[in-house]
């Protein structure tokens, strides 16, 4: 996990190993182990994020964690950076339900609601054809179900349901053939303050989802196509720093594709030029941005 813990501009290094969590700072200062204090060996962590998750300025820490004997179950905790720059004990702030027929189970962090307090949101596929092995047509069922932070645990929001029949509006094709769930970009494509949720299709299509007056709703949707290029990576950047959120996505052989974000939303797509070893940057161009945008104009 890569975050700028102490707020000094550069980024730092947090780590998960056998002796609990470790943080390492630019300046190559180590810190003591700090325990995970889930309480229960059984649980292991499988991801880990950073964000300001209490409200306090500060950078924080936060791990989900899943226990192979309840697969339907799994947690998250927070460990709360407090403002002298130490570590308060990890917290357990939710435990969710994972459907018995789903898959995944993975969480992305965004803040949903739009109050400085970053939020998770609970991804899983659920194939109802299991639940009716004899329907005709049945549709995998994409699932998200938002925990917001209140500042000392997480509470479950309303549910954000996505179909293949619903992503695959007009003549969008292989949408649930992308295989990859729920994942897609957290970020502030408009400026207002709340990350949207930005879905971006293997042929270069993206929706765009918004939490708003505690429920979800779409407020963007474009069946821009790139062939044959099958976007995999996503990332969230302000490739030309007018502050409002840009999502990047690389295909399979590197052909860089750009939605730039702005006042009215998330433009469609464009191929974005990559610099020779020989050019230099420009002025619009993104400096020191975060891979996979370091060194594309």
């Amino acid at each position: 996990m890569v975050c700028d813990f102490d707020a000094d501009g550069k980024l730092d290094t947090a780590q998960v190993g056998s002796e609990g969590y470790v943080v390492f700072y630019q300046t190559g200062k180590k810190s003591a182990p700090i325990p995970l204090g889930t309480s229960d060996p059984a649980w292991q962590v499988s991801q880990t994020f950073c964000g300001d998750f209490d409200g306090d300025g500060r950078v924080d820490l936060a791990l989900s964690a899943a226990n192979p004997e309840k697969p339907s179950t799994i947690r998250a905790y927070v460990l709360s950076q407090s403002e002298s720059g130490t570590w308060k004990d990890p917290q357990q702030w939710v435990e969710m339900k994972v459907d018995e027929n789903g898959r995944s189970g993975e969480f992305l962090a965004g803040d949903w609601d739009g109050d400085d307090k970053t939020d998770l949101l609970l991804a899983t596929s659920i194939h109802p054809e299991k639940e009716t092995p004899d329907a005709e047509g049945a549709s995998r069922v994409l699932t998200g179900v938002p925990a917001l932070s209140t500042g000392k645990s997480f509470e479950t929001g309303a549910v954000l349901e996505l179909t293949d029949v619903m992503l695959n509006e007009g003549d969008r094709g292989n949408t649930l053939a992308d295989q990859d769930g729920m994942q897609a970009a957290s970020v502030d494509v408009d400026g207002d303050g709340s990350d949207e949720l930005v879905k971006i299709g293997l042929d270069g299509w993206h929706d765009t989802y918004s939490f708003s007056e505690g429920d979800w709703e779409i407020s963007q949707s474009s069946k821009t196509e790139f062939k044959d290029k099958g976007l995999l990576t996503r990332a969230a950047s302000d490739v030309n720093g007018d502050h409002y959120g840009d999502v990047v996505a690389l295909d399979r052989d590197g052909m860089v594709v750009v939605y730039l974000g702005g006042e009215d939303g998330l433009a469609d797509g464009v191929e974005w030029p990559q610099l020779s070893e020989n050019e230099t940057l420009e002025s619009e161009c993104a400096y020191g941005a975060s891979s996979p945008v370091s060194s594309i104009c």
